[in-house]
């Protein structure tokens, strides 16, 4: 019995070492899906963000990809809605894995978000880019699916707010927050959530 159990751990082992051995040059393909809140007396705000990643691997443990998505933002006070902002979201990043134990890995991401959107109540354009850094973990559950969880420790914007109405300025508005909580983007510096899970596929 023993034999069978360490022959079994020793194939296990081999076969994600394989895998590490052979990530080089495959492509992966995941979804992040974030949600926030944030409420400040009776103003309430809601961000909800999808953003489908593509990458390859350039190494068995470096990865370059491109998250492109959308963004819905929300802000009430009380039962009127003062606040609908729709953003389109593109983000080239990199990402390095670290093997913690068998199909447990630790993983650090370096993204530069671009956001940009109007809202629909005033018609005013925004603009953002920045620089986020996330650390996540990543469970490989079969041979070329894994299931990921990050969270945004590190996180620098610069946000443009173009008002339509005649005569009115452009305000920009510099952010930086470390380790930052569920922000919904009161002062539109929090859109992107800290938070997201997603599924990842390797082919």
């Amino acid at each position: 019995m023993k034999k069978l159990l360490l022959a079994s751990a020793l194939l296990i082992a081999g076969l994600y070492s394989a895998q590490d051995a052979g990530l080089k040059g495959k492509w992966y393909a995941t979804a992040q899906v974030g949600f926030s809140q944030q409420k400040e007396g009776e103003v309430k705000g809601s961000s909800f963000n999808v953003l489908p990643i593509v990458g390859t691997f350039v190494s068995p443990d470096v990865t370059v990809g491109l998250a492109f998505g959308y963004i819905k933002n929300t802000i009430k006070a009380g039962d009127t809605t003062t606040q609908d902002l729709g953003v389109f979201a593109i983000e080239p990043l990199v990402r390095k894995y670290w093997n913690i134990s068998g199909p447990f890995y630790f993983f650090g991401q370096l993204g530069a978000p671009i956001l940009f959107g109007k809202e629909s109540e005033s018609e005013n354009k925004l603009s953002q880019f920045g620089l986020a850094a996330s650390a996540g973990f990543d469970v490989v559950v079969w041979k070329n699916v894994s299931f990921e969880f990050s969270y945004n420790i590190i996180n620098f914007s610069s946000t443009t707010l173009d008002p339509d109405a005649p005569g009115a300025e452009k305000t920009t508005t510099t952010n930086f927050q470390i380790a930052h909580v569920a922000d919904a983007g009161l002062d539109y510096t929090g859109l992107l959530s800290p938070i997201s899970v997603g599924v990842k596929f390797l082919f």
